[in-house]
């Protein structure tokens, strides 16, 4: 939860948005990320990646591909 505060507050910094705004922002993007990874199987997100959820005998398996341009991004 830590984590998602500290995106939310800065966010809100960023986008000079009110950090009420920046949390309910985050957490529709979740919930709709969720959505489609139930729906489809998988969710793109261009140019930051590919998440795929893979149904194994143990249960649900979520994988992520990232694309290139964070992977341009991370190797700087």
């Amino acid at each position: 939860m830590a984590r998602l505060l500290e995106l939310s507050r800065r966010l809100a910094q960023e986008l000079g948005l009110g950090p009420e705004k920046a949390r309910l922002f985050l957490k529709c993007l979740a919930e709709e990320m969720a959505r489609g990874l139930k729906e489809k199987d998988r969710l793109s997100l261009r140019g930051f990646g590919q998440f795929r959820v893979k149904r194994t005998k143990q249960g649900l398996r979520i994988t992520f591909r990232p694309g290139k341009r964070l992977k341009k991004i991370l190797n700087r």
